[in-house]
């Protein structure tokens, strides 16, 4: 399985880089509160943008992803985090 990384920064919001069609993330993401953002072409956090990182969704999507075989790694801007 390809590495996943949670991005998140003030001016994009939280995003997933690595995932692909058919590879279970899909479930997982939705499950977490994650939306398919298709102009974008990317998983996105809602109501992101623009704010601190909800620690809360993504600590509990890179436990859930790691969970189902994911590798996962976090990175945040610094001063970003809430």
């Amino acid at each position: 399985m390809a590495a996943l990384t949670i991005t998140h920064n003030r001016e994009a919001g939280t995003l997933i880089e690595g995932t692909q069609r058919g590879d279970g993330t899909a479930e997982i993401l939705k499950a977490q509160g994650w939306r398919w953002g298709r102009s974008i072409g990317a998983w996105y956090v809602p109501q992101s943008r623009d704010r601190n990182l909800k620690t809360w969704i993504t600590g509990r999507t890179q436990k859930a992803l790691e969970a189902a075989g994911h590798e996962v790694a976090l990175d945040v801007l610094t001063g970003d985090v809430n």
